[in-house]
């Protein structure tokens, strides 16, 4: 009996020049309570300024320009003329890395 193979074609994953991975000897209960995880990812930008001024702005802006294109696209609002004496909802970006 033959062993079936995938056919699937693999591509090379990247998570970031940020990104790296530590190779530690020995099992991981003989490890756990010696070392912590270590991920050397940046934290993520706090304010719509800091994301536009950090090294992947690029990358939030593309974000930022699917999330606006989706919200347009599925009529999530419309944009009206403020009421008089009324004052308009604020909002606030969240940027999180998946």
């Amino acid at each position: 009996m033959q062993v079936r193979r995938s056919k699937r074609i693999r591509k090379k994953k990247s998570f970031g020049s940020n990104f790296f991975v530590y190779l530690i000897e020995g099992t991981r209960d003989s490890i756990d309570n010696e070392i912590f995880y270590v991920y050397s990812i940046n934290s993520d930008p706090y304010s719509f300024k800091e994301t536009m001024e950090s090294q992947d702005a690029s990358f939030w802006k593309e974000a930022v320009q699917d999330e606006i294109d989706s919200i347009m696209k599925n009529n999530t609002w419309v944009l009206v003329d403020l009421p008089p004496e009324c004052k308009p909802i604020t909002l606030k970006w969240i940027f999180k890395r998946k």
